[in-house]
């Protein structure tokens, strides 16, 4: 059976990839994801956190720093050279619990704050001079705090029935810190899987379907289009810059729904085919998709600075007011 599974990816191709995924890669892209949402959140501060725009823009910014560092640790724990040094742990055991959980928690609300974005341009195109009055700025910290609160909050089922204790680690035949869990863990792992499997597919979908639907709205709302033409002066300059913000939004979004494919696609996968996990018959293969998963997701949580450049004069105009001093 190894043989077979040893044909499909062996052990060494795997670690390769692990390598050059982990490694290089998602630890070059989370370093700089770092800085740049670093640089994000005090053009954010600096801005003033006056629009609801610029309130769910800077608790994504927080959302993907957070989940940049923990990924860069990620990164650290899956490295094979870590993975066999003498450090007392059993370090995949060990992040997922640590590091694994949290990131993935990060993730959502970055998805979540995404779609609340989106759903307000949406708003914006059917109600462009009411959106304000629907959607207010103490609304919207209201709604970032409530999606961070209730992520967090999904984390207590499996903090719950699981913990790291040192326990015996049969290939090193000594004690390491890894994964244990409680009694009651089985009668949990229902609840766990189907909360998490949940909330996982919530937050893409909400994404998916807001971005879809300012995608036709854009192209097909030719009438919401020519309303500046009908009013004067700062209305009109108000509508121009909606417009533009949900160009944006909708840019941001979208690169959220090709980047957060694969890890998608690794979750369903997982769900269909029981083999498809870390002790499986197909184990080389998750690991390996995963990897890449996790190296998109990186990118994922790290461009938004290139797009607020391009496309949002005013970050462009704060950006370089920053670096010219």
């Amino acid at each position: 059976m190894s043989a077979e599974r040893d044909i499909l990816v062996s052990d060494d191709v795997r670690v390769i990839i692990e390598i050059v995924n982990y490694v290089v890669i998602c630890g070059g892209v989370s370093i700089f994801g770092t800085v740049a949402n670093s640089i994000n959140i005090i053009i954010f501060f600096r801005q003033g956190l006056k629009t609801t725009m610029n309130i769910s823009f800077f608790g994504l910014a927080i959302s993907d720093l957070c989940g940049l560092f923990l990924l860069f640790w990620f990164t650290i724990f899956l490295n094979p050279w870590v993975e066999n040094s003498q450090l007392p742990l059993i370090t995949r055991e060990f992040q997922y619990l640590v590091v694994g959980w949290p990131y993935e928690c990060f993730s959502r609300i970055s998805n979540l704050i995404t779609a609340f974005v989106a759903a307000e341009r949406c708003l914006s195109i059917t109600y462009p001079l009411k959106v304000k009055r629907i959607i207010t700025r103490r609304r919207a910290t209201a709604v970032v705090c409530c999606i961070y609160g209730i992520m967090f909050l999904s984390l207590l089922p499996e903090y719950a029935t699981s913990y790291i204790d040192w326990k015996f680690y049969a290939p090193k035949n000594d004690s390491r810190l890894g994964l244990v869990f409680t009694k009651n863990r089985k009668s949990m792992e229902g609840l766990v899987f189907i909360l998490n499997a949940f909330l996982g597919a919530l937050s893409y979908l909400l994404v998916v379907m807001f971005t879809a639907v300012l995608m036709w709205k854009l192209k097909h709302n030719s009438a919401w289009r020519n309303k500046t033409a009908l009013y004067s002066g700062e209305q009109s300059l108000a509508l121009k810059r909606d417009r533009k913000a949900m160009s944006m939004v909708l840019m941001i979004a979208s690169v959220l729904v090709v980047l957060s494919s694969p890890s998608v696609m690794c979750l369903s996968v997982t769900f269909i085919v029981s083999d498809f996990s870390i002790l499986g018959f197909y184990t080389n293969i998750f690991f390996t998709c995963w990897s890449f998963a996790f190296t998109a997701s990186s990118v994922k949580s790290s461009i938004d600075i290139f797009l607020y450049y391009k496309m949002s004069s005013k970050y462009r105009k704060t950006f370089l007011e920053l670096f010219s001093k």
